[in-house]
């Protein structure tokens, strides 16, 4: 039920249950230093299963070695 609430008003479950003065969800908080597109890509690969994101892995490995 939280989760949905959250999810309508767009904030976290931490703000609603009162436990940060953050409204903005996590995923939504940009570190300093990060360009967007990097931040964008780091939301969708959180979004991925843990297998799909382990694929993810082992590419950016792959590359890194070329």
């Amino acid at each position: 039920m939280l989760v949905r609430l959250a999810d309508y008003y767009n904030t976290s479950i931490d703000y609603l249950l009162c436990r940060t003065e953050y409204d903005i969800p996590i995923n939504k908080i940009k570190p300093n230093g990060i360009c967007d597109d990097d931040f964008n890509l780091i939301n969708d690969i959180n979004k991925l299963s843990k297998e799909d994101k382990n694929t993810i892995k082992e590419f950016v490995k792959f590359l890194g070695s070329k």
